[in-house]
């Protein structure tokens, strides 16, 4: 680790920008007396020369398809082992679920009569619920007929209909894929 007188000196020599004339000196003057700071600036020149001096390097022909065939693999390798955990948890939640309904289930099945009468009664107090509901809503609908006159119906209807377009309107232009001009 460097001292901090060094410090000054170290950022000198790292540094890209040119040196004022008073740093420069102060800069000789360091390095004549300090070791560590002149194989720091002896390094620093090494390295530079030989990144200047190095040939760049061209990749190896069909670089790009390889790169690209290595991709896709590793796409299809990443989409095989989602696949793979996604189906094994589904198999295993059906299995947990299956498992479950079977434990269940058991009783019912060692004797299903009261399960049979209690369904019947479900469907039964079900399709009378069911007419009472309908006889309801058709005494309504006859009498807010006969209270609203066939003008007032039109408007109503218009209006439905207006809304209705204005929402399709709207359901267009939010889902229809925007182009962005650059």
């Amino acid at each position: 680790m460097a001292k901090p007188n060094h410090q000054p000196f170290e950022n000198w020599l790292l540094s890209e920008g040119t040196l004022t004339q008073d740093e420069s000196h102060s800069l000789q003057e360091h390095l004549n007396d300090c070791e560590a700071c002149r194989m720091l600036s002896g390094a620093i020149r090494d390295v530079d020369r030989e990144l200047r001096t190095a040939s760049v390097l061209s990749p190896a022909p069909g670089f790009v398809n390889r790169w690209q065939a290595r991709m896709e693999a590793d796409r299809l390798r990443l989409y095989r082992r989602q696949t793979f955990f996604i189906m094994m948890l589904s198999i295993g939640g059906a299995m947990f679920l299956l498992t479950w309904l079977a434990i269940v289930l058991y009783p019912v099945l060692q004797s299903p009569m009261p399960v049979l009468l209690a369904a019947v009664y479900e469907l039964t107090s079900t399709f009378t619920f069911a007419t009472a509901i309908g006889e309801a809503l058709v005494t309504v609908l006859r009498t807010v007929v006969g209270v609203i006159p066939p003008t007032q119906w039109a408007a109503i209807w218009t209006a439905f209909v207006s809304l209705g377009a204005l929402w399709f309107i709207a359901l267009q232009r939010l889902t229809r894929p925007r182009r962005i001009i650059v």
